[in-house]
C-alpha cells in the first residue's frame, strides 16, 4: 500500500459546469505545495481558457490508498483560486483540449495512462476542427517546462490495477476531446 494525494479543482461560470479535475501527487510535498502545484498548471491552462470561467484548488487534499482507493486522511490548506483568461467567443462545451499523461510503467501489458480535459476553450485554439498547430506547440512546451521545474511529477493512479505511477511527460492531443460524463 502507498498512500498518494489527490487536489481537486472545480471549474465553474459556463453552462454544464461544475467540471471537476483531480491530480495525484506523492507525499514528498505538503498539502499546500500539492495545491500550489495544481494551481501552477491551470494557471498555464488559462491561457486558453475563456474569461467567464473560474477554478478553485480545494484548500482539502485527500490522501488515499492506492491499492483501494480509500481516503485514509485530508490534509487542509489554503485553497488556490484563478480565472480563465481568454476573452473571445467560447468554442461549444463539448470541445475540449486533452492532455495525456505518460507513465512509461505498464501493468497487465498496458501503460499506466492518466488524462486532464481542458474545457470552456477560446475559439482561437480552433483551426478548422483541430487544435491551433501554435496552441498545441506552446501549451506543450509550456507543461515540459512545468515538468520539469517540480521535485517529483504528479502520479496516474490506476483504480483498475490498485497502483500509481510518475508521470514522465505530457502529451497534448491534435484533436479536440469530447468527456462524456459516467452517467451517459
Amino acid at each position: 500500500m502507498t498512500t498518494i494525494g489527490k487536489t481537486q479543482t472545480i471549474l465553474t461560470g459556463v453552462a454544464g459546469a461544475p467540471y471537476y479535475s483531480n491530480l495525484y501527487w506523492d507525499l514528498s510535498y505538503s498539502s499546500a505545495e500539492m495545491v500550489e502545484h495544481t494551481a501552477e498548471l491551470w494557471e498555464i491552462l488559462d491561457n486558453y481558457i475563456v474569461n467567464q470561467i473560474a477554478w478553485e484548488v480545494s484548500g482539502v487534499v485527500e490522501f488515499i490508498d492506492d491499492v483501494t482507493g480509500a481516503v485514509l486522511a485530508a490534509g487542509v490548506t489554503d485553497a488556490a483560486t484563478g480565472d480563465g483568461e481568454a476573452t473571445g467567443e467560447m468554442l461549444p462545451s463539448s470541445t475540449q483540449m486533452l492532455i495525456k499523461w505518460r507513465t512509461g510503467i505498464y501493468l497487465a501489458g498496458r501503460e499506466i495512462r492518466g488524462r486532464t480535459f481542458i474545457p470552456g476553450l477560446d475559439a482561437f485554439t480552433n483551426a478548422e476542427g483541430v487544435v491551433d498547430t501554435t496552441v498545441h506547440d506552446a501549451l506543450s512546451d509550456d507543461l515540459a517546462t512545468w515538468l520539469g521545474g517540480l521535485s517529483a511529477p504528479p502520479l496516474i493512479w490506476s483504480r483498475t490495477h490498485g497502483d500509481s505511477a510518475a508521470v514522465a511527460a505530457a502529451e497534448v492531443w491534435d484533436q479536440f476531446a469530447v468527456l462524456r460524463s459516467r452517467r451517459d
